[in-house]
């Protein structure tokens, strides 16, 4: 970049002042969509997938976005190869921002399938009944007849005893009646560990385990797959930046006018 700004103007860079700044711009740009590619990709190569009836719920939306981002990553460049501007009559985002509503669209109708809705909590809480005014009065006398207990017990609590010897005998009782507590308490108890490997191929050698490490699979399976959407979702908007970076660039550093096939 250093060296490119005091090139002297020839060719196709014959303006004064050429925004070499611009193709930085555009290359800081690209490389945001390449993250977001890498991403994708080390998705699809991570060992915990989603079930294969749910991916196949999304696979039209979510292949609709990947082709039509590959279509503007190489109209541009295309363009930028042959020094062209953008078509100003064809919007080339138009396809990809109708795919990513679409996609948007199916995750919302089908959000559902992206969670374990089993472990929810809403909508299976019991439902609390009105009050009658004494109920509530009753309420309020039992809430109060706590506040003073547990005031009374600190108050007992910051006076001095008489008796000593009556506290070193208290206190005795109580670290033997929390010895066992505390040992329960020190116990190192055994985490599920993780398979190594699950394989998601019907008929395969292993196969998700059962009970506690089996719901943490299936929560991690379908949180893959709303990952995956999210990113695809992204690299959506970062593929806009990158159309913007190059419009600009496009206009100031004078490109010849796009070539209607």
């Amino acid at each position: 970049m250093s060296f490119a700004s005091w090139e002297p103007p020839h060719g196709p860079y014959k303006s004064f002042r050429y925004p070499w700044a611009l193709y930085v711009k555009v290359g800081g740009a690209l490389r945001h969509c390449a993250i977001m590619v890498m991403a994708l990709h080390g998705c699809i190569l991570s060992e915990i997938q989603a079930a294969e009836d749910r991916r196949r719920e999304f696979r039209n939306e979510l292949q609709r976005v990947g082709i039509e981002g590959a279509k503007v990553l190489r109209y541009i460049g295309e363009s930028l190869k042959k020094m062209e501007k953008l078509n100003p009559i064809e919007d080339i985002l138009y396809e990809i921002h109708q795919a990513a509503e679409e996609l948007q669209s199916k995750i919302d109708k089908k959000s559902y399938l992206l969670v374990n809705a089993k472990n929810w909590e809403i909508g299976n809480r019991p439902r609390v009944r009105d009050l009658t005014d004494e109920q509530k009065i009753s309420n309020l006398d039992s809430d109060l007849s706590r506040i003073l207990a547990h005031k009374s017990q600190s108050e007992a609590t910051l006076r001095p005893p008489k008796n000593w010897d009556d506290v070193t005998t208290a206190a005795n009782l109580s670290s033997a009646t929390m010895l066992p507590y505390l040992q329960s308490r020190t116990m190192i108890h055994k985490q599920p560990s993780w398979p190594s490997r699950i394989s998601i191929t019907p008929g395969s050698m292993l196969q998700p385990p059962l009970g506690e490490p089996g719901k943490m699979y299936e929560s991690a399976s379908n949180l893959s797959l709303a990952t995956f959407a999210s990113l695809l979702i992204e690299f959506v908007a970062r593929l806009e930046n990158l159309v913007n970076a190059y419009d600009e660039l496009s206009v100031k550093a004078n490109f010849k006018e796009a070539v209607s096939e």
